[in-house]
């Protein structure tokens, strides 16, 4: 919960699924600083993402070649380092322990590979689904392979309306799991189930 929270409150994991998020948060791992001693270092090269566990962190800036400044004590559930999940880039600060510290953390590389790998699994997941309607039988896998990057998941609860009568359609919907009834005047006139589609 700690974790996920850090993480919703970052926009770098905004556009994460939720299986993308739950594979990130499986791969983190403790690490531990005793009071002092530097977590990250202003002009070093940026590797990890961190969220505090236990314990405090003090966030220091150096401007211009002058001495370390302390800006800022972070506690737990604070995050810092998202960036470098991202980019090849330095730290542009230095957060040191500010008592015994506990912390989370995951590096770029096997970021990077759980957001590749997934990404791969789900658009062979949408290229299959795109395969087993008919209406795009005559589609090439490349053509199917451009649709798939393009589709993105949406939940809809049991009860809820995907589209209403008479209203413009601005969006296509294929149907991965679950059923979908469709009404005309209020009178179900289908019903609707996987690898469907409407709209």
């Amino acid at each position: 919960v700690l974790i996920e929270g850090a993480m919703s409150a970052s926009s770098m994991f905004n556009n994460l699924s939720k299986e993308q998020c739950e594979a990130v948060i499986g791969a983190m791992y403790p690490a531990q600083r005793p009071a002092g001693e530097p977590v990250i270092i202003q002009g070093e090269a940026a590797q990890n993402y961190f969220v505090v566990d236990v314990g405090k962190c003090d966030v220091f800036v150096r401007r211009d070649g002058s001495g370390e400044e302390l800006v800022l004590t972070i506690g737990s559930g604070a995050s810092f380092g998202e960036i470098a999940l991202m980019y090849e880039c330095e730290n542009n600060i230095t957060i040191k322990a500010h008592v015994d510290v506990t912390v989370w953390t995951i590096d770029r590389r096997t970021f990077r590979s759980i957001v590749v790998n997934s990404t791969s699994k789900k658009r062979r997941q949408y290229e299959s689904i795109l395969a087993s309607v008919e209406l795009f039988e005559g589609l090439s896998k490349a053509e199917r392979a451009l649709m798939a990057d393009a589709l993105e998941d949406v939940v809809y609860a049991d009860g809820d309306t995907i589209m209403k009568q008479a209203a413009e359609g601005d969006y296509f919907y294929i149907i991965n799991k679950g059923k979908v009834s469709v009404l005309v005047d209020t009178k179900q006139v289908a019903l609707r189930g996987d690898g469907e589609y409407i709209g």
